[in-house]
């Protein structure tokens, strides 16, 4: 028999709320009066972005073989970002 982690229960959990939301909120439906397209509800949005740093720049550490970048990144100016209950994802830097 195999042990389940924490990790594995909380990520079921987290799984299971945010359907259960979407399910909730109408996630896919779209029109509202009159056949007025309506944004699909935003699930998570964000203001702010981190840098990429560390172990994450250069050859060494590469995530799902895609090698990080040459040097270090800043985000200056603005980040904004949101995804959908549809899983569309927009982002603005």
């Amino acid at each position: 028999m195999t042990r389940i982690s924490t990790a594995s229960i909380l990520l079921l959990a987290a799984g299971i709320v945010v359907s259960g939301a979407a399910y909730a909120n109408g996630a896919g439906r779209h029109h509202g009066h009159h056949g007025h397209h309506r944004p699909p509800p935003v699930l998570i949005a964000f203001h702010s972005m981190y840098g990429v740093d560390g172990p994450f720049v250069g050859e060494a550490n590469p995530v799902d073989d895609i090698v990080g970048d040459e040097l270090p990144w800043e985000v200056r100016g603005f980040a904004r970002g949101r995804v959908t209950t549809e899983g569309n994802v927009v982002v603005l830097v």
